[in-house]
């Protein structure tokens, strides 16, 4: 599924057919948790500005 409500923030890490050792694998890589982290504040700021 994917949905754009917030263009800047928007974060893209593929997923899709891993398995789940895979997916905490990907997902626990430094520069993907600082992606998702500063995904999550941009939009935060985002939705705090309306």
């Amino acid at each position: 599924m994917s949905f754009a409500l917030y263009e800047e923030a928007a974060l893209e890490i593929a997923l899709l057919g891993k398995k789940p050792p895979e997916v905490e694998k990907i997902l626990a890589e430094p520069e993907n948790r600082l992606a998702m982290r500063s995904a999550v504040s941009a939009f935060a700021g985002f939705i705090r500005s309306r």
